[in-house]
């Protein structure tokens, strides 16, 4: 004959590391060391941060052990589990970080290894795939939010938190042009990009600025032989997806045409709403910032274009001026 019978118990967890077990009312403490590192009683705000309000999830469990006849052993185990969480960009350098790019991937990993440990998340368009043996693949959401990650075994366990792209710190490096005496416009600006929030990757977004017209023409830009200048087409630029570099950089080239004489004075406008999608199975398109381009031209034809707060300008006898529209 075995007899069984139902445990109770309760682990307390101390602040100075100390662990009590108590099953049936028998009081078990593990010294401080184990599981936390620790220099005495009257740990600073870090330490208790550190390891209990982010601290190591763990899973208890309680068997009772039955031997011989109308004996019983009661038995109680703590196992300390470990979660990290990795990004598959290795910039920025910290890649334990919690906060994230949109679409960004992050590796997560259970140790020890526990059968029938189950995650999920929060955010439907977040993607979250086990992979077996402890080891789930998490890509964010395609849109600023915070997503829960949780086990049906812990609870909730940490939270992303996902940025989406604000703009671009853009850098003149060069304006490049036709050297031909005598003409208008005929040049173009060339800008290296850092795509903004650097605190995170967009490696796994596509950007693209898209096509419209110019709706505030006047003069020169105004006159019906000129309407091709106010379409921002693909040969521009517009339209044309292009991928995020490991440090969240780009390039832009932006470009005056050649302007035909006779001049007027006049000044156009193309309005750019810059948006971006998902690198891999894109689905939606979201609007993240305006880069407006913005063109001139006088009597003499002197040519201005100006783009990021940066402005380059020609003269027909091919003098040029270029610099900031402000102070950065």
């Amino acid at each position: 004959m075995t007899d069984s019978a139902l445990l109770e118990g309760c682990i307390e967890l101390f602040r100075n590391g100390d662990v009590a077990v108590t099953t049936n009312g028998v009081k078990t403490v593990t010294p401080r060391g184990i599981p936390f590192p620790h220099d005495g009683c009257g740990q600073d705000g870090e330490w208790v941060e550190a390891n209990f309000t982010n601290g190591t999830a763990f899973a208890v469990s309680f068997t009772p052990a039955t031997t011989g006849v109308s004996t019983m052993t009661d038995s109680a185990s703590v196992t300390f589990v470990e979660w990290e969480t990795r990004t598959a960009a290795t910039w920025p350098q910290d890649r334990a970080r919690r906060t994230i790019g949109v679409c960004e991937e992050v590796s997560i990993t259970l140790q020890p290894v526990l059968n029938g440990v189950a995650l999920s998340n929060q955010l439907q368009s977040s993607q979250l795939y086990n992979l077996g043996n402890g080891c789930w693949t998490y890509i964010a959401a395609d849109i600023a939010a915070i997503d829960e990650v949780s086990a049906l075994t812990f609870g909730s366990l940490f939270s992303f938190n996902i940025l989406a792209p604000t703009g671009y710190d853009a850098q003149l490096t060069k304006v490049t042009k036709d050297p031909t005496l005598g003409i208008s416009g005929a040049f173009k600006m060339h800008f290296d990009l850092v795509l903004l929030p650097t605190n995170v990757s967009f490696s796994g977004i596509q950007i693209a600025e898209v096509g419209m017209t110019s709706t505030n023409a006047i003069g020169y830009f105004a006159e019906p032989r000129n309407a091709s200048f106010l379409v921002h087409t693909p040969a521009a630029g517009a339209n044309v997806w292009t991928g995020v570099g490991s440090k969240n950089t780009g390039v832009d080239e932006a470009q005056i045409a050649e302007l035909p004489s006779p001049w007027s004075a006049g000044s156009m406008s193309w309005p750019i709403p810059n948006k971006y999608r998902r690198k891999q199975n894109p689905q939606a398109e979201m609007v993240f910032c305006n880069t407006d381009q913005h063109f001139a031209v006088d009597v003499n034809g002197t040519a201005t274009e100006s783009k990021f707060d940066w402005f380059a300008t020609a003269t027909t006898n091919r003098v040029f001026n270029y610099g900031r529209t402000v102070s950065p």
